[in-house]
C-alpha cells in the first residue's frame, strides 16, 4: 500500500506561482509609478519654462517700450525747454512661480544698445528663460528677487540716468 501513494506537489506549485505573480505585479507597478512620475516632472518643467519665458518676454518688451518713449520724447518740454523727469511704469508681475520666488537679471550693453532679461526659478536657477530687447536709452544692469505680492517699476528718474527696474 505504501508504494501506491503518489507524491502530491500541487500545494508547492500554487505557492511558487503566487509568489512569482506577486513579484512580477510589484515590478510592473513600480515601473508604472516611475514612468508616471517622469511624465509629471516633464510636464511641470515645460509649464515652468513657458511661464518664465512669458515673464522674461513681458519685461523685455516693457523695457523696450520705456526706451522708445524716453528716446522719442527726450523728456523735452518744448514750451518750457526743460527736461521732464520721472518716467514711471508700474508692472503687475505674475505671482511667484510654482510657489517660489524668481530671479530677474537684466544685462545691457551700451555698445550694441541691446540687452537681455533672464528670469530664473528661485528653487533651481538652472531653470531659466532669456529674452532680448533693444534700447537706445541706457538700461541699468540689475538683479532682483521677486516674491509674491510685490510690484515692479520701470522708471527713468532724470536725463542723466539710465532706465531701471526695481521691485517694491
Amino acid at each position: 500500500m505504501r508504494g501506491d501513494r503518489i507524491k502530491d506537489d500541487s500545494g508547492t506549485s500554487i505557492l511558487i506561482e503566487y509568489i512569482l505573480s506577486l513579484t512580477i505585479t510589484a515590478i510592473l507597478f513600480t515601473i508604472l509609478l516611475l514612468l508616471l512620475g517622469n511624465v509629471i516632472s516633464t510636464t511641470e518643467r515645460v509649464i515652468l519654462d513657458e511661464q518664465l519665458g512669458i515673464i522674461a518676454g513681458d519685461i523685455a518688451n516693457r523695457l523696450a517700450l520705456a526706451s522708445t518713449n524716453v528716446y522719442n520724447n527726450q523728456y523735452n518740454d518744448n514750451y518750457y525747454g526743460n527736461l521732464i523727469a520721472d518716467y514711471t511704469v508700474i508692472l503687475d508681475l505674475p505671482p511667484a512661480v510654482r510657489g517660489d520666488h524668481y530671479l530677474i537679471q537684466i544685462n545691457y550693453s551700451d555698445a550694441s544698445k541691446t540687452g537681455t532679461v533672464k528670469v530664473a526659478w528661485g528653487s533651481n536657477v538652472d531653470v531659466n528663460r532669456t529674452a532680448t530687447f533693444h534700447s537706445d536709452t541706457g538700461v541699468a544692469n540689475t538683479t532682483l528677487f521677486y516674491n509674491t505680492g510685490n510690484k515692479g517699476k520701470i522708471f527713468y528718474p532724470d536725463s542723466n540716468s539710465k532706465i531701471a527696474l526695481m521691485v517694491f
